[in-house]
């Protein structure tokens, strides 16, 4: 189990030891790595004690300087894993005390699975004490993205999963904010290896008494919220760039065409009819561009695809006919 800490001295004693009792009690064999993302409170501090207190053979703590993001926190994490079952989630608990043993016992039961995603969306009551803003930009935000990646996910941004190791650890990433989660969603889909959902509820219980730890709203939104959106949306491109700059292509060319067409009217009827027709001609090079971006971005996907296969040189899911976001690849 992989959690990452940032600055999370209100609750970090509680989760851990939760975590690590929950564990014991599910689990024969266990590990849990605690990744300190560049704390500056007593979080790393409290985590050291509770090791040497009690679980100085299973516990793990990654700590590093300075903050470099929570993409960052679960690389480290997953490299450090030596069990065949990756766990990734929250560190507050917010997705309950149980999901490791949930999204644990779905993988064990479906050989054909290679990670497990806990989705809020397709839980009856998917959130609980979570802000309707929060909760509106998850859901409509997973919904943008899924018309561009096809693979039947619906929760493609959250961190709660399960891996088998041998599928996530040998892959490089290198997104170290929120955007890791659509990279390695990316990747691994790419290369054919099936994910599978369970319904999961979130809540912000722990999160709401502890208070805002965070800086200021308005602070977040500028200097993180439209970095994350940008990444996003590279991610959405590289997945299916025809669906993404093709849509956008033949929308301008449309567009062209009606100005094209009001310039061959007024030209019959006796009107003004060049300024229509220099708006087609710069509508239908736009067009033109766009369409140029979706064939470059496609074969950037194709290329990248082969240096990841390079990572995985004996396993079949990688090399064998695979579904590539709704087509069919060789």
């Amino acid at each position: 189990m992989v959690c990452p800490f940032f600055n999370e001295a209100a609750i970090i004693r509680e989760a851990a030891e939760t975590m690590a009792s929950r564990l014991a009690e599910d689990f024969d064999d266990w590990e849990l790595i605690l990744v300190n993302d560049g704390s500056d409170d007593e979080s790393l501090d409290t985590v050291l004690d509770i090791r040497e207190a009690q679980w100085r053979d299973r516990v793990k703590i990654v700590s590093y300087q300075p903050n470099r993001g929570r993409g960052h926190a679960l690389r480290q994490g997953i490299r450090a894993a030596s069990h065949d079952i990756i766990v990734t989630t929250e560190v507050d608990l917010s997705w309950g005390d149980d999901i490791v043993r949930r999204l644990h016992d779905a993988l064990v039961a479906d050989d054909t699975a290679h990670f497990v995603i806990a989705s809020p969306q397709i839980a009856d009551d998917g959130y609980h004490l979570v802000p309707l803003s929060q909760r509106l930009i998850s859901r409509w935000g997973n919904r943008l993205i899924g018309l561009f990646f096809r693979g039947g996910v619906t929760m493609h941004t959250g961190m709660t999963r399960a891996y088998r190791r041998e599928v996530v650890q040998p892959m490089e990433f290198q997104s170290n904010g929120k955007e890791f989660h659509l990279e390695v969603l990316l990747k691994l889909m790419t290369l054919g290896f099936k994910p599978i959902e369970i319904p999961a509820t979130i809540s912000w219980a722990a999160r709401n008494r502890a208070g805002d730890r965070s800086r200021p709203r308005s602070q977040v939104f500028n200097r993180r919220m439209l970095g994350t959106i940008s990444s996003h949306l590279l991610f959405v491109a590289l997945a299916r760039p025809m669906a993404y700059f093709g849509v956008i292509s033949a929308l301008i060319v449309l567009s062209g065409m009606g100005f094209g067409a009001a310039a061959i009217w007024n030209l019959i009827f006796g009107g003004v009819s060049v300024f229509f027709a220099v708006i087609a001609l710069i509508l239908f090079l736009f067009g033109a561009l766009f369409m140029g971006f979706a064939v470059v971005f496609t074969q950037l996907r194709e290329i990248s695809r082969e240096g990841w296969l390079d990572h995985y040189p004996d396993h079949t899911a990688a090399r064998t006919s695979v579904k590539i976001y709704g087509a069919e690849r060789e």
